[in-house]
C-alpha cells in the first residue's frame, strides 16, 4: 500500500465499514493491494469490485490530458 490515496481510501473504507455495508470499486491494477490487504484484515460487510473500461479505450491513460477523460470515463 501507498501513502497518498491508496492509504487514505483503505482508512475510509475502514471506518465506514463499522457503521454501514460498503461497495468499494477500484481499477485492476489495484487488484493485488486490494488482494494482500484482505489477507492481512477481513472487512465484514464490504464488497470489493474490480473494473476496467474496455481495452480499446486503454490509450486514453498513455497521455497526459487524455487520462484525465479516462478517469471521468471510468
Amino acid at each position: 500500500m501507498y501513502p497518498g490515496e491508496d492509504l487514505t481510501g483503505r482508512k475510509y473504507i475502514q471506518q465506514l465499514s463499522r457503521f454501514h455495508n460498503l461497495w468499494d470499486i477500484t481499477h485492476s491494477y489495484n487488484r493485488e493491494n486490494v488482494q494482500n490487504a484482505l489477507k492481512l484484515e477481513k472487512l465484514p460487510g464490504v464488497e470489493f469490485y474490480i473494473e476496467d473500461l474496455p481495452s480499446w479505450l486503454s490509450w486514453l491513460y498513455q497521455l497526459e490530458f487524455e487520462q484525465r477523460i479516462y478517469y471521468y470515463l471510468w
